[in-house]
């Protein structure tokens, strides 16, 4: 339901000429919502910008998602950074 209300969100911003950016885990529903720009990083969920403590990669994400605020020239833009979970996931 996040990735919805985000998008929603974002595209309420746009249409008052805000310009936004989202980062996303589920790119088809982000597609879905029509968002006009957003970052798809491969993350589990409820981590967009990385494992905690992890300064380097978050700060990587979120300066590529305000360049990605600048670059994409189209609606419905999505770029996949190529950033990778590295915290081993427990097995339960």
């Amino acid at each position: 339901m996040c990735h919805r209300s985000v998008g929603l969100a974002q595209n309420i911003l746009e249409h008052a000429g805000i310009a936004t950016v989202s980062v996303t885990m589920a790119p088809v529903v982000t597609f879905g919502v029509g968002v006009p720009r957003a970052l798809y990083v491969r993350f589990p969920y409820g981590n967009p910008y990385g494992e905690p403590q992890d300064n380097r990669t978050q700060r990587d994400i979120l300066e590529s998602a305000l360049r990605w605020l600048y670059d994409a020239r189209e609606s419905n833009q999505m770029m996949r950074l190529p950033v990778t979970w590295r915290r081993a996931q427990k097995r339960r």
